[in-house]
């Protein structure tokens, strides 16, 4: 089983960090178990590096990953890229965010509305977790943040395809707060509320093409022609018409 999500991250110093001091390294030739200690010594010897300079934890899909204090190690280490040590064989690459991602688009700009969501529960972060499954959050309107209306909490997303939004989510709100008693032990597991939230698609809005125009999407071409039958199922019926029949003039002879 396989789910999605969608999240920003606005962490671009610590990114532009990893990018200069960081690396990810295995180990060849049927890639043994070895401890942090038997890595760290190991690339303390090579690179020149003292012990306080260097963190070594466990990757993955790599074996190690490895940050540097200073940047000059990094280089050196990305440099040599394949180094032996004892009967070990390390392997050395650069860390790159997208070596371990695909890229995805997320072109699809739509409003959509939350209805369900208990009214404490209002706010950019509950919503954003709502639509993690398909969407990154954009901004909730401000009429829904001060209540003005809330039959739905309204908001804008982007994601990159409309077709993968849920028509219904199940939100769980628990109490964060765990008292413990002297005597007592905490109680286990956590207690809270699941609420079923309706997600409304109001509105896409796709980018233009070349020539400026906005093609359709097939799920507004499919929700439009829902829409025309449902008004059109709504229609009274016509009253039947009754027409007098025409005979033919007999001929006289």
């Amino acid at each position: 089983m396989e789910a999605y999500a969608v999240a920003s991250t606005t962490r671009d110093m610590e990114r532009e960090r990893l990018s200069t001091n960081a690396v990810v390294a295995w180990l060849g030739i049927g890639r043994p178990e070895i401890s942090h200690d038997v890595v760290e010594r190991a690339f303390c010897s090579q690179f020149a590096v003292r012990p306080e300079d260097i963190t070594v934890s466990r990757h993955f899909p790599e074996d190690f990953f490895i940050t540097f204090a200073h940047r000059h190690h990094r280089d050196a280490a990305v440099e040599r890229r394949d180094f032996p040590y004892g009967n070990l064989d390390f392997r050395i690459r650069q860390w790159q965010l997208p070596t371990h991602g695909d890229n995805t688009d997320l072109k699809y700009h739509v409003r959509l509305c939350l209805e369900g969501i208990p009214l404490h529960a209002w706010n950019e972060s509950i919503a954003k977790r709502v639509v993690a499954s398909s969407c990154d959050l954009h901004y909730v309107e401000e009429q829904s943040l001060r209540r003005e209306d809330t039959r739905a909490l309204n908001l804008w997303a982007w994601t990159a395809n409309p077709s993968f939004i849920p028509k219904v989510t199940w939100l769980s709100l628990t109490d964060r707060m765990v008292e413990v008693h002297h005597g007592m032990e905490p109680p286990a597991g956590r207690r809270g509320l699941s609420f079923r939230v309706i997600v409304h698609l109001d509105l896409i809005e796709e980018p233009s093409t070349r020539d400026g125009r906005i093609p359709p999407t097939p799920r507004l071409q499919m929700a439009l022609r829902s829409r025309r039958r449902r008004a059109h199922a709504k229609r009274p019926p016509r009253p039947p018409t009754h027409r007098a029949s025409r005979q033919a003039p007999s001929r006289r002879r």
